[in-house]
């Protein structure tokens, strides 16, 4: 349990953070970046994905071993673990693991 000056510190950093916009994407590049998703999925590649948060863009490096279509996420299996993500949250995937892409 936190200590209520520790919630209202807390509230006060996320404040003061900058937080973005999400970016809008065409359906076509949607389609196109869960046409990669699932070539991962199928073909049990690593990608790198581009995922979008309030606060920032983050990347994550694994295979897609599930697609979700009703909940709309991908399970992402990571070197330690997995992570699900929401499909609207997915900005770019790249088959370059190594953060080098064309």
């Amino acid at each position: 349990m936190m200590l209520t000056e520790h919630v209202e510190a807390l509230d006060r950093h996320y404040d003061s953070m900058d937080l973005i916009s999400r970016p809008e994407l065409t359906e076509e590049r949607i389609q196109e970046l869960l046409g990669l998703l699932q070539h991962s999925m199928v073909g049990k590649q690593q990608v790198t994905i581009d995922v979008f948060n309030e606060r920032g863009i983050r990347q994550l490096v694994g295979a897609v071993t599930f697609m979700n279509a009703r909940l709309k996420r991908v399970r992402v299996e990571l070197a330690c673990g997995f992570e699900w993500v929401e499909f609207v949250d997915v900005l770019e995937v790249s088959r370059d693991v190594a953060g080098h892409r064309a």
